[in-house]
């Protein structure tokens, strides 16, 4: 179920498990210089179209 807030960005759905969990240990892992989070996919997907950029 979605839990609405006054401030969208701190919505959340808590039936959803996440892809990457607050409590990820990162100490094995590599991470990219750069990356792009977005909750708009329609606006990403538009933006890497006119740019052409890649998906890694």
């Amino acid at each position: 179920m979605i839990i609405q807030n006054e401030i969208p960005l701190l919505e959340y759905d808590d039936s959803s498990s996440e892809v990457i969990a607050p409590d990820h240990d990162w100490t094995a892992e590599r991470l990219p210089e750069k990356c792009l989070f977005a909750f708009l996919g329609d606006v990403v997907h538009k933006y890497a179209k006119e740019n052409n950029a890649a998906m890694v």
